[in-house]
């Protein structure tokens, strides 16, 4: 399999799977699932899942969550939100703080760009890229299953999902379509954001509020751009600090052995 390969975009539907159903959150996922380039493999499940915030969840989501076996939970809010809002926490769940921008970003630059959302996509791969590649590491490392969350599980940890979706050979289209999903699993859930940040509920105006509670095809595409510029997911990876070893034992988590055709 050639992960060095240009990234590419597959035409056929792709139709995401349900969230996993419990009573506490509506955006977790699994990762895995998806067709891969390899052409017979999808990837597997129950490695990797994503999430909106794990904070306050019900007893029984944190069974559910028991249920998967889940040993480290990667949290990618800002120490702000941490401090404001709280953490997971629970002694058998190691958790790992890999903040990148979120609400505190948008406060400071809502007002900055014609569409603030699709700046901040853009500041995650290229300002914060040496932090989501120390997240891809955590996945490579890791010997149990991970949680990745941020506070919607749509935009931080979006990216971070396509991103890892990405270098493990899956179709852009596909990653696109996965990512698009948190749309239908989040409707409403910007009620709940305004209230947990009225700060930028009051800075941004009502056209922005509305599209920020969801996702956008050209929000992920900007993300991209540096991918696309560097020219492959591997060569982005390598300019932002992740070793060839290092990558080639992250998909040896995955698929089982060690690639090295990267």
């Amino acid at each position: 399999m050639s992960h060095g390969a240009e990234m590419t975009t597959t035409t056929a539907k792709h139709v995401p799977a349900a969230p996993i159903g419990c009573d506490s959150l509506t955006n977790w996922r699994d990762i895995g699932g998806i067709r891969t380039e390899r052409s017979h493999e999808l990837l597997p499940t129950g490695l990797v899942f994503r999430s909106e915030s794990l904070v306050g969840v019900s007893t029984s989501t944190i069974d559910d969550i028991y249920s998967y076996e889940v040993g480290v939970v990667v949290d990618l809010r800002s120490s702000e939100e941490v401090d404001l809002h709280g953490r997971f926490q629970d002694p058998s769940v190691e958790w790992l703080h890999h903040p990148l921008s979120g609400p505190s970003w948008l406060i400071d630059h809502a007002l900055d760009f014609p569409d603030p959302m699709a700046a901040m996509y853009r500041s995650m791969t290229t300002d914060m890229a040496e932090e989501l590649c120390r997240v891809l590491e955590v996945v490579a490392h890791a010997d149990v299953p991970i949680v990745i969350h941020c506070t919607s599980g749509k935009d931080r940890t979006g990216v971070v999902s396509a991103l890892l979706q990405t270098a493990l050979g899956v179709d852009y289209g596909i990653v696109s379509a996965e990512y698009l999903a948190s749309a239908e699993n989040l409707v409403g859930h910007m009620e709940t954001m305004k209230a947990r940040y009225p700060d930028l509920a009051n800075l941004i105006p009502d056209e922005l509020k509305a599209r920020a509670g969801g996702v956008e095809q050209a929000w992920l595409d900007g993300a991209f751009e540096s991918v696309r510029t560097a020219g492959t997911i591997d060569a982005w990876l390598a300019n932002n600090g992740m070793a060839p070893h290092t990558l080639e034992q992250l998909r040896a988590r995955f698929f089982g052995q060690l690639d090295n055709a990267g």
